[in-house]
């Protein structure tokens, strides 16, 4: 009989384990193995940031013996980075970048397959911004779940670099307390107007 797992080895394993990116959760799934990488060392994030160049070699079978040790380093960083982003896709997306020796190289690769290329993410940036200021908590809803809807695509737009700024955050929750307030308001003077209307009748 298998033996269960301690919470802490269990919890050790996890944080080893990269986020699985699926095909619905690439603008997570980016957050998250940002995250995850960065947890490894920053300067293994900084290949998928900046890129990384092979030293250049000569045609003898000896020549990468002549690499110094700062050369190695970063062989070293920009391998540890390819490995956490062929460990976090599946077959079917590892099959675009399986040829990648550069990690940023195999970044972009997943970033224009998901997010499509600059003028792509430039027409996302702004339909995600129209679609924020747009945004109007239903009826029946809760403020949480407005403020969840508006967190989630501001949370969108950051990962396409775009930052939805404070004030229009400030106007979205001030037009929500105005909202709020005069429902409080009218539902305090209907029975108040329904007595008056039955001491008329």
């Amino acid at each position: 009989m298998a033996q269960p797992i301690p919470c802490d080895q269990a919890e050790k394993m996890s944080t080893m384990r990269p986020p699985l990116l699926t095909n619905s959760n690439y603008t997570y799934w980016k957050a998250r193995i940002e995250g995850f990488i960065l947890s490894l060392d920053v300067k293994v994030w900084r290949k998928i940031e900046k890129g990384y160049s092979y030293p250049l070699l000569d045609d003898s079978p000896n020549s990468t013996d002549l690499w110094t040790n700062e050369e190695e380093r970063l062989l070293f960083a920009n391998a540890k980075a390819l490995n956490a982003i062929f460990s976090a896709v599946n077959q079917e997306y590892l099959k675009l970048i399986s040829s990648c020796k550069i990690a940023k190289d195999a970044w972009t690769i997943l970033q224009n397959f998901f997010e499509g290329n600059e003028d792509v993410r430039d027409s996302k940036k702004l339909l995600l911004s129209s679609q924020f200021d747009a945004l109007r908590m239903i009826e029946d809803g809760t403020i949480a779940e407005y403020t969840a809807k508006l967190k989630d695509i501001a949370n969108q737009a950051q990962q396409l670099g775009k930052n939805i700024q404070i004030e229009k955050w400030l106007k979205k929750l001030f037009g929500l307390f105005l909202q709020s307030s005069m429902s409080r308001s009218q539902q305090y003077k209907k029975p108040r107007d329904s007595r008056i209307s039955n001491l008329m009748n």
